[in-house]
């Protein structure tokens, strides 16, 4: 990253996301509504099912859906319905 953002840059930016999601996690208890989780087996960017099982103890109304076969792109992949069969309910 480095190569392409200017060292300030970058830190200002990390500064920036670390500040939103602190905000974000502090406020997750204040959700009440339903909520619906997609994480993908192959992610290769973050921890995805790491993540969604987080999520899952956090919110109060969380379903979690594994796409096992899928990677981080998993909703730009234009094949995606949202209720195949090889959808995997995470137990946790």
């Amino acid at each position: 990253m480095l190569k392409i953002l200017p060292k300030d840059t970058l830190t200002w930016r990390l500064k920036l996301v670390r500040s939103a999601a602190a905000y974000a996690n502090s406020r997750l208890h204040a959700i009440t509504s339903q909520v619906l989780v997609l994480a993908s087996g192959r992610d290769n960017i973050l921890p995805s099912k790491n993540e969604a099982r987080r999520l899952f103890r956090l919110l109060k109304h969380c379903d979690v859906r594994v796409f096992e076969e899928n990677g981080h792109t998993i909703l730009l992949v234009l094949t995606l319905i949202l209720a195949p069969l090889d959808i995997k309910k995470i137990t946790i």
